[in-house]
């Protein structure tokens, strides 16, 4: 079902923000993609409401999945959630209560292959450590995963009926496993990749949404900027 925001000024974002329902249910939970567009896009619309012009309404579509609607111009916004399927496969595993309820962190290399439910389920009940990250170990394997995504980001947006705006963005949710990771630091190294693979060619920006920050790239910069949480449940 599409959904549309209307914001008529700053202010008032913040009030259509805090009357949406954008509470992130459990994988086991019933959460669809829709969940985590909806939360991604807030998140993102709090965080840089003083840039955006007013009055504008946001629609939630598909191909891309929102539309920035302005008076004078249009922005579609393509979102997609940067986690291993594996990751996200024993994730709704353990919410449903296979295995230890404490676990080791996951490590995953971007392009592995789909494992079956019972690799999953063992790899769950025998919990072994990873061997570890060292140095920038984490933010290479974050920004391998953001530049992977945003390469079948790019290859999707050139098929048929993908629509095209005035400007139009990718927004990344991050939920890549690795410990303590420097997002600046990670999206300054998929910066280079990405700008090699023409991805700003299709994006004229991408946000990458973290834990506490937000990620701002395009063609010739990269950018952190507090994350602003709008009263969000996840």
């Amino acid at each position: 079902m599409t959904q549309t925001w209307h914001v008529t000024d700053e202010a008032n974002l913040q009030q259509v923000l805090r009357r949406v329902n954008l509470t992130v249910p459990g994988r086991a939970d019933g959460r669809t993609k829709e969940h985590t567009e909806r939360f991604s896009v807030a998140r993102l619309l709090a965080t840089i409401a003083t840039e955006l012009k007013y009055p504008f309404a946001l629609a939630h579509e598909d191909r891309p999945d929102f539309v920035l609607k302005f008076p004078a111009s249009q922005t579609g916004i393509e979102h997609t959630e940067v986690i291993p399927e594996n990751v996200a496969r024993a994730s709704f595993l353990r919410e449903k209560g296979y295995g230890p309820s404490v676990h080791f962190l996951p490590r995953a290399i971007f392009g592995e292959r789909r494992k079956s439910a019972q690799e999953l389920k063992s790899e769950i009940l025998r919990d072994e450590p990873s061997g570890g990250w060292y140095g920038n170990a984490p933010e290479r394997e974050t920004a391998s995963a953001i530049v992977g995504f945003a390469q079948h980001k790019s290859v999707a947006a050139q098929k048929r009926g993908y629509r095209r705006f005035d400007a139009n963005w990718l927004l990344m949710y991050n939920n890549w496993p690795a410990p303590a990771v420097d997002l600046g630091e990670a999206i300054a190294i998929a910066h280079k990749a990405m700008v090699a693979q023409g991805c700003f060619d299709t994006f004229d920006r991408v946000y990458v949404v973290g834990s506490s920050e937000l990620a701002v790239t395009d063609a010739s910069r990269t950018q952190i900027i507090k994350l602003v949480d709008p009263g969000i449940e996840c």
